[in-house]
């Protein structure tokens, strides 16, 4: 019984931390509101589309690669861009190029949530897994060169839309028995450069088992 009371202190714990290190990334972003992604479906009954990220012309042969063991995946970065992996809970970690920011982390879900087919899960992971959202304002289907499928979405909250969270589905819980997802946060506001390096990292997000 101890040692169950001790897991789930330590799930909450994390959701907790994760919750306010999402807060701060997904609406430090300058503004108070957002539009629908633009390649929304119109279909009234759904707003999901697919799409394949493209790499423009981004040359990615000398990119680096952050993995994290722990929890089964890995991403791509420029090499001139800082790294620092979240200090505490290894989880994943931040980049950073002079205005440019994305973060890559894990995403705990509640016990009601865990077993959730993705799919339907990540058309409310947010209000479940960070503070300040209400409900989904876009989501968009994508398929990153490994072929992992993840979902764009952005979210309706008490400061407007949010930025862009990009999430995967999490194949390895790691020390934790409630991880459920694996997301990429960035301002998608911020400038054409930032959003189109990006979303490069993303096309390279893979998992490593």
């Amino acid at each position: 019984m101890n040692k169950k009371i001790t897991i789930l202190i330590s799930s909450l714990v994390v959701i907790a931390l994760l919750a306010v290190v999402s807060f701060w990334v997904v609406w430090d972003r300058g503004d108070n509101g957002g539009n629908i992604n633009e390649n929304q479906n119109n279909n009234e009954n759904s707003n999901i589309n697919e799409n394949g990220l493209s790499n423009g012309e981004i040359d990615t042969s000398n990119w680096l690669t952050y993995e994290n063991e722990e929890y089964g995946y890995s991403i791509k970065y420029p090499n001139d861009w800082n790294i620092r992996e979240i200090p505490d809970t290894k989880t994943g970690a931040r980049f950073t190029r002079d205005n440019c920011t994305a973060l890559i982390d894990i995403g705990g879900a509640t016990e009601f949530y865990i077993n959730e087919p993705f799919d339907k899960y990540v058309k409310h992971a947010a209000p479940n897994e960070i503070e300040n959202y209400e409900s989904l304002n876009s989501l968009e289907k994508i398929i990153t060169n490994s072929g992992a499928k993840g979902y764009i979405t952005t979210w309706k909250g008490d400061r407007g839309i949010s930025s862009e969270i990009v999430y995967f589905e999490a194949k390895k819980s790691g020390h934790y028995n409630n991880i459920k997802s694996i997301k990429v946060y960035y301002d998608s506001k911020s400038s054409n450069y930032c959003s189109k390096i990006i979303l490069t990292m993303i096309k390279t997000f893979d998992y490593t088992d």
